[in-house]
């Protein structure tokens, strides 16, 4: 794993609810973590391989997993050129938490 492999700044956001104060919840995203990644545009087969058969428009971003202390799941969503990216599977390269992948696709 290279650091240099990671030149581009995205941000992990979370949808969580908020009270209202009336009795109902409100939906926010708030922002986790502003972390470096690299960015895979061409990764239809590597969704395939992954087992996710339904996808728009494939992106895959690989970061440190261990170093950014978050626990990604699929209500968190990826915040990269002004849209917004859901995750749709996480894989764990090394199977140590060093370094992991996000399958994202765009809605």
């Amino acid at each position: 794993m290279l650091a240099r492999k990671y030149a581009t700044k995205i941000e992990i956001y979370k949808n969580e609810s908020l009270e209202d104060g009336f009795g109902g919840l409100v939906p926010i995203e708030s922002l986790v973590k502003a972390v470096w990644a690299d960015i895979s545009t061409s990764a239809g087969s590597r969704f395939k391989a992954f087992g996710i058969q339904d996808f728009k428009t494939p992106v895959v971003f690989s970061m440190r997993g261990r170093k950014n202390q978050v626990n990604y799941n699929e209500n968190y969503f990826v915040f990269y050129k002004n849209q917004k990216y859901y995750i749709k599977g996480i894989e764990d390269v090394d199977l140590e938490g060093q370094e992991i992948n996000l399958f994202c696709d765009s809605l």
